[in-house]
C-alpha cells in the first residue's frame, strides 16, 4: 500500500496534530508493504533524520509553514493558504493508493479533497477537532452569514467526497454521522506510550513512583498545553485564589504552556497576588513535558463551555493518564465521563470551584485512594498507545480500499 499523508504539522514540529500523525506514519512504515509519503512544510531540523530507521518512509517538504498561534488571525490565514497552495501541487506528483489527511487545520482538510478529485484517488479525513463549529462557538464567524454558510457546505464536501473518516471522540464521530452517509469510525487521540508513561524520581520521593507515595510533601496541580480559547483559564486563577484563601498547605498550581491566553494568566496572577499558589512557567520542549508529568500530582483539564468542549477529549488528559495522573476536567462532557467511568479523575462543571477543590483534597489527603487511582491510569492508558491505534486506521482504511 502507497499511503500520501498530506500534513500541515509533522515532527519535528511537536502540535497535536505532529505527535498524532507521527506514531501513525511509523506504524504504517514498519511494514514492508506500506510506503508513507509526507506532503508537510518545510522544518528547521532534518526531519528525515528521526525516520532513519524506517526506510519506507518519504519526506516532501515544501517551503512554506503557518504562522504560530501568537499571530494575528489574517497572518494565519494567508500562511495557511500559501502552504495549502504548495502542499497541493507537491501532493499531486507523487501517485499513491490513498491519501490521508487531519483537521485541523480545515482548509489542508479542503486541500487534499481537491487533490483526491483531481488525481482520483481516495482520502481519508481525520478530525481532532470540529471546524467550522469551532469558529462559530467562539463568534469568529457568524453561522448565519454567506461566509458561514459557505463553511458549512465545504464542510460537507469533504466529509462526503471522504473515503473514511475517522473522528478521535465518540461525541465528535456523532456529530459528523448525522452530516454524512460516509462511515465514522472512533480512532481516539491517545499518547505516545514510549513518552508517556510513570517514571520514579530519587529527588522528589526517594525513588517511589508517584502512586507508591505514602504522603505528599508538595501537592502540584499541573496544567499543561495550549493557552488558547478553549481554556478556562479564568478557571485556573479562581481556583488559586480559593487554595490561598483555604490556607491549603504545600499545594502549587503549576501552568506550563504558552498562546493568546498568556498574557491573561499572567495579569491575574500578580493583580491577584496568588503567584506563591500559582506557578506560570511557560513554554517548554515537549521532551520535557513527560518528566514534567511525571513530578505533578494531579492533572488539571479546565476548558470552557459549550458544544465543542463537551464532546471534547484533550490530549492533555491521554499524557496525564500515561504518566499515572489522576485527572480533573471541566466542564461536564465526554473527557470526564470517562475519567469518573473509569475512576481515574473527577469531572465538575465550572465555576464548581468548591467541588473541584474537594476532590483534590480527596487524593491528597489520602495516599491509598491516590495510589488505587494512580495505578488504574496507568493501565487504562495502555489502550490508548498511538501505534495500536495507527494499525487499526490502516485496518479500517485497508477493508475499504481492497
Amino acid at each position: 500500500m502507497e499511503i500520501g499523508v498530506v500534513a500541515a504539522y509533522f515532527p519535528p514540529e511537536v502540535s497535536a496534530a505532529a505527535v498524532r500523525i507521527g506514531p501513525f506514519v511509523e506504524e504504517w512504515a514498519s511494514q514492508e508493504s506500506c510506503t508513507v509519503h509526507v506532503f508537510a512544510p518545510r522544518s528547521e531540523n532534518e526531519a528525515s533524520d528521526a525516520y532513519a530507521n524506517y526506510p519506507n518512509v518519504r519526506i516532501h517538504r515544501v517551503p512554506a509553514g503557518i504562522a504560530d498561534n501568537t499571530r494575528s488571525l489574517p497572518a494565519r490565514f494567508l500562511s495557511e493558504v500559501a502552504l495549502c497552495f504548495l502542499v497541493f501541487w507537491r501532493s499531486l506528483t507523487v501517485k499513491v493508493d490513498v491519501y490521508v489527511t487531519s483537521s485541523p487545520p480545515f482548509l489542508i482538510a479542503v486541500t487534499t479533497l481537491l487533490v483526491s478529485l483531481i488525481s482520483r484517488t481516495p482520502f481519508v479525513l481525520d478530525v481532532r477537532d470540529l471546524y467550522p463549529e469551532q469558529l462559530f462557538s467562539y463568534k469568529v464567524v457568524s453561522r448565519d452569514s454567506w461566509f458561514g454558510r459557505f463553511l458549512q457546505w465545504l464542510e460537507r464536501q469533504v466529509y462526503d467526497h471522504a473515503l473514511l473518516v475517522a473522528g478521535v471522540t465518540e461525541g465528535l464521530t456523532r456529530y459528523i454521522e448525522r452530516r454524512t452517509s460516509t462511515d465514522v469510525v472512533l480512532i481516539r487521540n491517545g499518547i505516545d506510550s514510549r513518552q508517556f508513561y510513570r517514571r520514579r524520581h530519587r529527588a522528589t520521593d526517594g525513588g517511589l513512583a508517584k502512586g507508591e507515595r505514602t504522603n505528599f510533601d508538595e501537592f502540584v496541580i499541573l496544567f499543561h498545553g495550549t493557552l488558547g480559547r478553549s481554556q478556562n483559564v479564568e478557571l485556573l486563577l479562581t481556583y488559586a485564589e480559593h487554595v490561598k484563601q483555604e490556607r491549603e498547605e504545600n499545594v502549587t498550581i503549576r501552568v506550563i504552556g504558552d498562546g493568546p491566553k498568556a498574557d491573561v494568566l499572567r495579569c491575574g496572577i500578580e493583580n491577584r497576588n496568588i503567584g506563591s499558589i500559582l506557578e506560570y512557567i511557560g513554554r517548554v520542549d515537549f521532551d520535557e513535558i513527560p518528566d514534567l508529568l511525571n513530578r505533578a500530582d494531579v492533572g488539571f483539564s479546565p476548558r470552557v463551555d459549550g458544544l465543542v468542549n463537551e464532546t471534547a477529549f484533550p490530549v492533555k488528559v491521554y499524557e496525564c493518564l500515561g504518566c499515572g495522573l489522576p485527572v480533573v476536567v471541566t466542564p461536564k462532557s465526554e473527557a470526564g465521563r470517562y475519567v469518573e467511568r473509569n475512576e481515574v479523575g473527577f469531572q465538575h462543571r465550572n465555576g464548581d470551584v468548591e467541588g473541584i477543590h474537594e476532590s483534590i483534597c480527596r487524593l491528597k489527603e489520602n495516599p491509598k485512594l491516590y495510589k488505587e487511582y494512580s495505578d488504574r491510569a496507568v493501565r487504562v492508558a495502555e489502550s490508548f498507545d498511538r501505534h495500536k491505534l495507527g494499525r487499526k486506521l490502516q485496518n479500517e482504511i485497508a477493508s475499504r480500499l481492497w
